[in-house]
């Protein structure tokens, strides 16, 4: 078998030409060691990470140019968060009416920002490691998503369905 150097290994190395650069054994390579890298990553650091695909994901395929929400690209309702974006450029513009309407619970990002920015604090070193604390504002997330899936869904904005989701391209796959 005919041997050369490759670009991606050090020079003193010789590997056989079908393992070079653009051939699946260097990719699979990478890819092992990137897996590698990945697995010995903490909890906290995996959940960002694999966050971060999924919203870096959620910009590629054509049919998600709606909105970068990727619960909603996915099943095609809105999310808890659907319109906090919008809340908060409207308070940015001073109409705390719009922003209200968008989310009515636009007031507690500017709050769980401190707390994450500053969780040394007094008040940070009290609430974050508080469970009945989480529980509060999990459960005001998802009353305020309950109501306004009732009332808005899905007539009026954000609260509105978005088609073609990929449920419904999965689905019309079959």
């Amino acid at each position: 078998m005919k041997e050369r150097e490759c670009k991606d290994t050090p020079a003193s190395r010789k590997i056989p030409a079908t393992k070079c650069a653009g051939n699946p054994g260097v990719l699979a390579r990478h890819a092992s060691s990137l897996w590698k890298t990945f697995a010995s990553l903490g909890t906290k650091e995996k959940i960002f990470w694999g966050i971060l695909a999924l919203v870096l994901l959620s910009f590629t395929f054509p049919i998600w140019k709606h909105t970068p929400c990727l619960w909603k690209n996915i099943t095609g309702i809105p999310c808890p968060g659907c319109g906090m974006t919008r809340a908060c450029t409207a308070v940015f513009h001073l109409d705390l009416q719009s922003a209200f309407q968008h989310h009515p619970l636009f007031l507690i990002i500017p709050f769980l920002a401190y707390l994450f920015l500053f969780p040394g604090s007094w008040l940070g070193r009290r609430l974050v490691a508080n469970n009945l604390f989480w529980c509060i504002i999990g459960g005001l997330f998802i009353g305020a998503y309950v109501i306004r899936m009732i009332v808005l869904f899905p007539d009026h904005s954000p609260m509105t369905g978005l088609h073609p989701c990929l449920i419904d391209l999965v689905r019309n796959l079959f």
